[in-house]
């Protein structure tokens, strides 16, 4: 058994699923939600079960608040709750381990968007190193 077969099926998967959501779902809001949903699908098969994944906003101990965050990987074991709702969450920095900003394209608007988001993120306050951001 060889891993990058491994690897290559995993991924071709993923792009199988991906391009089915472009080409049945035409409304570009929609469609980013689906591939976030997607992603987070994917992500939670293969990451170890200490790791949540979620979408909400970040505070640091400042008070201090992200803007909306696409994917949020945290520490599942010892991250408190402090706001659930159905489908948004508030996580404390200190417990992040990265964020995902999820693009269904790529244009210069999209991308700088993304990269203040990360940007600002970067800027919150926490003991340990800035949160890393991934722009997928």
């Amino acid at each position: 058994m060889k891993l990058d077969k491994i690897y290559q099926a995993i991924g071709k998967n993923m792009l199988n699923e991906f391009e089915s959501v472009q080409t049945q779902i035409k409304h570009m809001g929609e469609r980013g939600r689906e591939r976030e949903a997607a992603l987070e699908s994917f992500l939670g098969k293969y990451l170890p079960t200490r790791y949540g994944i979620s979408t909400g906003e970040i505070v640091d101990s400042a008070g201090n608040t992200s803007h909306q965050c696409d994917l949020i990987i945290y520490d599942h074991l010892n991250c408190p709750l402090l706001l659930a709702g159905d489908n948004i969450r508030i996580f404390p920095a200190e417990s992040v381990l990265a964020v995902i900003e999820v693009k269904s394209t790529l244009a210069q608007a999209e991308l700088t968007d993304a990269t203040q988001k990360i940007k600002h993120l970067k800027e919150l306050d926490r003991e340990n190193h800035p949160i890393p951001g991934i722009i997928f």
